[in-house]
């Protein structure tokens, strides 16, 4: 199982940022990681999935907030059910 702390040092300061300026307690659901992408889908407390998604280019890591496939959307509503 993947956890936050078994990330990258650079994707969890980024995740930590975007909890900071998020409003209200995020659940994470799920982590799915390869070598150059790294998801973490999450919940907040009003019921709102989402997807926060890291890639990593030219030796960094970079973040698109909640950008994701419908296929993906898909295997977040089964994954909850």
């Amino acid at each position: 199982m993947i956890t936050l702390e078994s990330l990258p040092k650079e994707v969890q300061k980024q995740w930590e940022h975007y909890l900071h300026y998020n409003v209200g307690k995020l659940l994470i659901l799920n982590i799915k990681r390869t070598e150059t992408n790294v998801k973490i889908f999450y919940k907040n407390e009003y019921g709102y999935i989402g997807i926060c998604n890291f890639y990593y280019k030219n030796k960094e890591w970079f973040s698109c907030k909640n950008e994701f496939s419908n296929d993906e959307l898909e295997q977040m509503i089964i994954f909850i059910k």
